[in-house]
Protein backbone atom coordinates (compact mmCIF):
# COMPACT_ATOMS: atom_id res chain seq x y z
CA UNK A 1 0.00 0.00 0.00
CA UNK A 2 2.63 2.40 0.39
CA UNK A 3 4.34 1.77 -3.01
CA UNK A 4 0.58 2.48 -4.21
CA UNK A 5 0.31 5.51 -2.21
CA UNK A 6 4.11 6.88 -3.00
CA UNK A 7 3.17 6.01 -6.75
CA UNK A 8 -0.41 8.52 -6.77
CA UNK A 9 1.75 11.12 -4.65
CA UNK A 10 4.60 10.60 -7.81
CA UNK A 11 1.25 10.85 -10.61
CA UNK A 12 -0.27 13.76 -8.58
CA UNK A 13 3.04 15.81 -8.71
CA UNK A 14 3.36 14.96 -12.39
CA UNK A 15 -0.25 16.09 -12.90
CA UNK A 16 0.49 19.19 -11.18
CA UNK A 17 3.80 19.66 -12.95
CA UNK A 18 1.95 19.26 -16.21
CA UNK A 19 -0.40 21.38 -15.22
CA UNK A 20 1.52 24.01 -14.65
CA UNK A 21 3.26 23.40 -17.67
CA UNK A 22 0.13 23.61 -19.77
CA UNK A 23 -1.01 26.91 -18.03
CA UNK A 24 2.54 28.28 -18.22
CA UNK A 25 2.44 27.64 -22.02
CA UNK A 26 -0.79 28.59 -22.61
CA UNK A 27 -0.04 32.24 -20.87
CA UNK A 28 2.91 32.47 -22.73
CA UNK A 29 1.51 32.06 -25.75
CA UNK A 30 -1.60 34.64 -24.70
CA UNK A 31 1.30 37.24 -23.96
CA UNK A 32 2.72 36.45 -27.36
CA UNK A 33 -0.71 36.99 -28.85
CA UNK A 34 -1.00 40.04 -27.41
CA UNK A 35 2.28 41.25 -27.97
CA UNK A 36 1.50 40.82 -32.08
CA UNK A 37 -1.92 42.21 -31.73
CA UNK A 38 -0.86 44.94 -30.26
CA UNK A 39 1.76 45.62 -33.49
CA UNK A 40 -0.54 44.59 -35.85
CA UNK A 41 -3.13 47.63 -34.42
CA UNK A 42 -0.17 50.24 -34.12
CA UNK A 43 0.55 49.26 -38.03
CA UNK A 44 -2.94 49.34 -39.00
CA UNK A 45 -3.39 53.11 -36.99
CA UNK A 46 -0.06 54.34 -38.93
CA UNK A 47 -1.74 53.05 -41.84
CA UNK A 48 -5.22 54.78 -41.87
CA UNK A 49 -3.04 57.53 -40.82
CA UNK A 50 -0.65 57.40 -44.05
CA UNK A 51 -3.50 57.09 -46.12
CA UNK A 52 -5.44 60.05 -44.43
CA UNK A 53 -2.63 62.07 -45.09
CA UNK A 54 -2.29 61.35 -48.70
CA UNK A 55 -5.66 61.74 -49.64
CA UNK A 56 -5.35 65.00 -47.90
CA UNK A 57 -2.32 65.98 -49.64
CA UNK A 58 -3.69 65.00 -53.24
CA UNK A 59 -6.79 66.68 -51.91
CA UNK A 60 -4.92 70.18 -51.45
CA UNK A 61 -2.74 69.49 -54.51
CA UNK A 62 -6.17 69.59 -56.60
CA UNK A 63 -7.66 72.74 -55.00
CA UNK A 64 -4.21 74.51 -54.79
CA UNK A 65 -2.92 73.24 -58.36
CA UNK A 66 -5.33 71.83 -60.46
CA UNK A 67 -8.45 73.63 -59.95
CA UNK A 68 -6.66 77.12 -60.90
CA UNK A 69 -5.17 75.44 -63.88
CA UNK A 70 -8.62 73.93 -65.20
CA UNK A 71 -10.23 77.20 -64.76
CA UNK A 72 -7.32 79.31 -66.08
CA UNK A 73 -8.01 76.78 -69.21
CA UNK A 74 -11.88 77.14 -69.35
CA UNK A 75 -11.52 80.99 -68.98
CA UNK A 76 -8.89 80.72 -72.00
CA UNK A 77 -10.94 78.88 -74.42
CA UNK A 78 -13.83 81.05 -73.50
CA UNK A 79 -11.91 83.98 -74.37
CA UNK A 80 -11.23 82.33 -77.69
CA UNK A 81 -14.58 81.27 -78.72
CA UNK A 82 -15.77 84.74 -77.98
CA UNK A 83 -13.11 86.56 -79.80
CA UNK A 84 -14.17 83.85 -82.81
CA UNK A 85 -18.17 84.69 -82.38
CA UNK A 86 -17.39 88.57 -82.19
CA UNK A 87 -15.17 87.71 -85.36
CA UNK A 88 -17.95 86.08 -86.60
CA UNK A 89 -20.61 88.91 -85.77
CA UNK A 90 -18.45 91.89 -86.70
CA UNK A 91 -18.03 90.71 -90.27
CA UNK A 92 -21.92 89.76 -90.44
CA UNK A 93 -22.75 93.32 -88.78
CA UNK A 94 -20.13 95.01 -91.69
CA UNK A 95 -21.70 93.00 -94.54
CA UNK A 96 -24.92 93.47 -93.56
CA UNK A 97 -23.75 97.47 -93.48
CA UNK A 98 -22.40 97.14 -96.87
CA UNK A 99 -25.57 95.81 -98.11
CA UNK A 100 -27.96 98.54 -96.45
CA UNK A 101 -25.65 101.33 -97.80
CA UNK A 102 -25.90 99.48 -101.52
CA UNK A 103 -29.74 99.55 -101.21
CA UNK A 104 -30.02 102.80 -99.76
CA UNK A 105 -27.75 104.25 -102.65
CA UNK A 106 -29.66 102.45 -105.36
CA UNK A 107 -33.16 103.43 -103.68
CA UNK A 108 -31.58 107.15 -103.65
CA UNK A 109 -30.83 106.79 -107.70
CA UNK A 110 -34.49 105.37 -108.21
CA UNK A 111 -36.21 107.69 -105.98
CA UNK A 112 -34.62 111.17 -107.44
CA UNK A 113 -33.97 114.27 -105.44
CA UNK A 114 -37.82 114.50 -104.30
CA UNK A 115 -37.45 110.78 -103.17
CA UNK A 116 -34.80 110.83 -101.32
CA UNK A 117 -35.44 113.76 -99.32
CA UNK A 118 -39.05 111.31 -98.09
CA UNK A 119 -36.45 108.71 -97.72
CA UNK A 120 -34.36 109.92 -95.21
CA UNK A 121 -37.48 111.50 -93.58
CA UNK A 122 -38.98 108.43 -93.24
CA UNK A 123 -35.77 106.18 -91.83
CA UNK A 124 -35.47 108.73 -89.17
CA UNK A 125 -39.43 108.66 -87.83
CA UNK A 126 -39.01 106.91 -84.22
CA UNK A 127 -40.66 103.77 -83.80
CA UNK A 128 -43.21 105.62 -81.02
CA UNK A 129 -44.64 107.93 -84.19
CA UNK A 130 -44.66 105.02 -86.56
CA UNK A 131 -48.01 104.36 -87.52
CA UNK A 132 -49.64 100.75 -85.94
CA UNK A 133 -50.64 98.50 -88.63
CA UNK A 134 -54.43 97.84 -89.33
CA UNK A 135 -54.74 94.20 -88.18
CA UNK A 136 -53.84 92.91 -84.66
CA UNK A 137 -50.74 90.46 -84.30
CA UNK A 138 -53.24 87.69 -84.21
CA UNK A 139 -54.14 87.94 -87.51
CA UNK A 140 -50.92 86.76 -89.01
CA UNK A 141 -51.61 83.66 -87.23
CA UNK A 142 -53.55 81.15 -89.71
CA UNK A 143 -55.23 79.09 -87.10
CA UNK A 144 -56.32 81.91 -84.87
CA UNK A 145 -57.57 84.36 -87.77
CA UNK A 146 -61.21 83.96 -86.86
CA UNK A 147 -60.86 84.67 -83.22
CA UNK A 148 -58.97 87.93 -84.79
CA UNK A 149 -61.71 88.82 -86.21
CA UNK A 150 -64.02 89.66 -83.36
CA UNK A 151 -61.11 90.76 -81.03
CA UNK A 152 -60.49 93.82 -83.84
CA UNK A 153 -64.03 95.14 -82.69
CA UNK A 154 -62.63 94.81 -79.01
CA UNK A 155 -59.30 95.91 -79.75
CA UNK A 156 -60.51 99.77 -79.68
CA UNK A 157 -61.29 98.83 -75.90
CA UNK A 158 -58.49 97.24 -75.02
CA UNK A 159 -56.33 99.57 -76.22
CA UNK A 160 -57.61 101.83 -73.40
CA UNK A 161 -56.50 99.56 -71.01
CA UNK A 162 -53.35 98.17 -72.38
CA UNK A 163 -51.36 98.78 -75.66
CA UNK A 164 -51.87 96.88 -78.72
CA UNK A 165 -49.43 93.68 -78.49
CA UNK A 166 -49.11 90.24 -79.38
CA UNK A 167 -49.13 88.96 -75.75
CA UNK A 168 -52.02 90.95 -75.09
CA UNK A 169 -53.85 89.64 -77.37
CA UNK A 170 -53.16 86.09 -77.02
CA UNK A 171 -53.65 86.27 -72.85
CA UNK A 172 -57.09 88.00 -74.02
CA UNK A 173 -57.88 85.30 -76.31
CA UNK A 174 -56.31 82.51 -73.51
CA UNK A 175 -59.38 84.48 -70.90
CA UNK A 176 -62.32 84.15 -73.52
CA UNK A 177 -61.17 80.53 -73.93
CA UNK A 178 -60.90 79.81 -70.38
CA UNK A 179 -64.26 81.43 -69.55
CA UNK A 180 -66.11 79.65 -72.36
CA UNK A 181 -64.55 76.66 -71.58
CA UNK A 182 -65.83 76.80 -67.80
CA UNK A 183 -69.54 78.10 -69.25
CA UNK A 184 -69.63 74.95 -71.73
CA UNK A 185 -68.73 72.30 -68.35
CA UNK A 186 -71.03 74.25 -65.95
CA UNK A 187 -73.65 73.90 -68.27
CA UNK A 188 -72.22 69.80 -69.31
CA UNK A 189 -73.25 69.34 -65.93
CA UNK A 190 -76.14 70.84 -65.22
CA UNK A 191 -77.95 68.92 -68.25
CA UNK A 192 -75.59 65.60 -67.43
CA UNK A 193 -78.41 65.99 -63.78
Amino acid sequence: MTTTALSLKETELATDKAFSDLMQAILQRYHEEQVWSDKIRNVSTYAGLAGLLVNLIVFVGAIAFVEPWKRKRLVERLEERIEEMMGRVEGSIGHLGEKVEKDMAALRSQAGAGGAELLETTSTIPAEQAPMPATTPLATMPILSPLSKSLERISPYLDKVTPPSRDRDIAFTAGCGAVLGVTMTALGLWLGR
